[in-house]
């Protein structure tokens, strides 16, 4: 019985799995930074940052 196809297998769909995942948290920063940078674009619209 050859248990290298399946094992390859499941290693390409752990790869894949980390490939989501990895994408998946790169998009959730990237929302991160562009709230970011939208805010910081507003306190400039304002006339700068606001210190409290």
């Amino acid at each position: 019985m050859n248990r290298a196809a399946p094992e390859a297998e499941r290693n390409d769909l752990w790869l894949a799995h980390l490939v989501a995942k990895a994408l998946a948290d790169n998009q959730a920063i990237t929302a991160i930074n562009i709230a970011a940078l939208e805010q910081v674009a507003k306190e400039l619209a304002m006339g700068g940052a606001q210190t409290p």
